[in-house]
């Protein structure tokens, strides 16, 4: 896939060659100026990435990492190592990196469990 839509490559383009990457959605997020003020009535502005816009199929930040991760897992995969044949995501009820993962992975890693 292409290294360029990895923001990570754009700024060191040499991590490119040595780093497993695919996309798993959305390259670029917006960000929004916010403003507000304080209950003393002091302004204060500040910006919101919009990570939940990271992947139309599950967004959030876990989707950055993931994009490495699965990248690696799935090349190991698709090369028949045996370690990858079954595949465990653990975390505590509600994870969102359970969730991530194992929403993101299904198409390429069927061997994948979810625990709880």
């Amino acid at each position: 896939e292409d290294a360029k839509a990895c923001a990570l490559f754009r700024h060191l383009p040499a991590l490119a060659e040595k780093i497993a990457w695919r996309s798993l959605g959305a390259d670029v997020t917006p960000i929004h100026r916010c403003a507000l003020n304080t209950p003393s009535g002091v302004p204060v502005s500040f910006f919101v990435k919009r990570e939940d816009l990271a992947s139309p199929v599950y967004g959030g930040n876990k989707v950055r990492t993931l994009q490495h991760q699965l990248a690696v897992i799935e090349s190991k995969y698709e090369a028949g190592d045996p370690r990858c044949a079954n595949i465990h995501v653990m975390g505590t009820g509600g994870s969102n990196q359970v969730v991530a993962t194992a929403v993101h992975a299904r198409e390429r890693l069927p061997k994948l469990t979810a625990f709880w």
